[in-house]
């Protein structure tokens, strides 16, 4: 199984929020798409991750041991990148740029 980690992370929000619509808002994204990218998830392992009803989305045993385990990857993920220095701190000096006369002037 080699799942893609948007596809986790989007399973982290309909987990966390309980169904499509919720996590929908939170991540700008239509109901339909993350409803498309939950079954490719579950196609992807093999396995069914949420009981769905009317209520909302509930985590099965295997979404359930899924969760603890994408939200750790979800925290290595965040302290990795943490440390990493931002746009404004490794980018400094002057920018020049070359054109021919013709273009510079255009």
């Amino acid at each position: 199984m080699h799942a893609n980690w948007d596809d986790v992370r989007l399973f982290l929000s309909v987990a966390r929020e309980g169904g499509l619509s919720a996590a929908g808002k939170i991540l700008r994204l239509d109901p339909a798409t993350l409803g498309r990218r939950m079954t490719r998830l579950e196609d992807t392992t093999g396995t069914a991750l949420f009981v769905k009803s009317p209520q909302g989305y509930a985590l099965t045993e295997a979404g359930t041991q899924l969760l603890a385990r994408a939200e750790a990857a979800e925290t290595a993920m965040r302290a990795a990148t943490a440390s990493l220095p931002t746009a404004s701190e490794s980018l400094t000096g002057q920018i020049r740029i070359g054109a021919p006369d013709g273009c510079a002037n255009y």
